[in-house]
């Protein structure tokens, strides 16, 4: 008979594991910005700090803006004042682009987000709501609030039920 180690050998072959850790690396994706401002100049064949060096932007803000070693004008372990180095921007530098992009007007009239809430939720918060108005701490001790949901939590709930598409739905039926 074979010995144990001799068994578990032969039921359990060695795996080289550096192979999968290589093949991991290659098929990893790389780093693509969202905004398509950046995305329009973004070049994959460079890292991220390249890419952010060549639009003008910082990629740690500890580099970018040092903190002064000096408090008031007395320098600290009698070093000299420091003074902060003027960053180099370059000519594709996208920073007038971003902060037009950041001046326009966006939030709940421009942007229609949906909040996600199941079927069953909004069926709940719509018959509260329809039988209490906004009476929270009414809905909190009601029987139907299996949950035993606080008011807090049923005011919380019930504004993103008025958000949701649910509630849009049961007023397009109700009209």
């Amino acid at each position: 008979m074979a010995g144990v180690r001799r068994r578990n050998s032969r039921r359990k072959p060695k795996v080289n594991t550096t192979k999968p850790g290589q093949k991991a690396k290659k098929n990893r994706r790389k780093t693509v910005p969202q905004m398509e401002i950046v995305k329009e100049r973004w070049d994959l064949s460079k890292s991220v700090r390249q890419n952010l060096e060549d639009l003008g932007l910082a990629f740690d803000p500890n580099v970018a803006i040092p903190i002064p070693k000096q408090i008031t004008g007395v320098s600290v372990g009698g070093e000299t004042p420091v003074q902060p180095q003027e960053s180099v921007v370059k000519s594709a530098s996208i920073i007038p682009e971003l902060e037009a992009l950041a001046k326009q007007p966006h939030g709940a009239e421009t942007d229609k987000v949906f909040t996600l809430m199941s079927r069953s939720d909004a069926k709940f918060l719509a018959t509260m709501i329809s039988t209490y108005n906004e009476d929270y701490e009414k809905m909190s001790r009601d029987k139907l609030n299996h949950k035993q949901l606080t008011s807090g939590q049923l005011k919380r709930k019930c504004q993103q039920f008025l958000k949701s598409k649910y509630f849009q739905e049961a007023q397009e039926l109700n009209i």
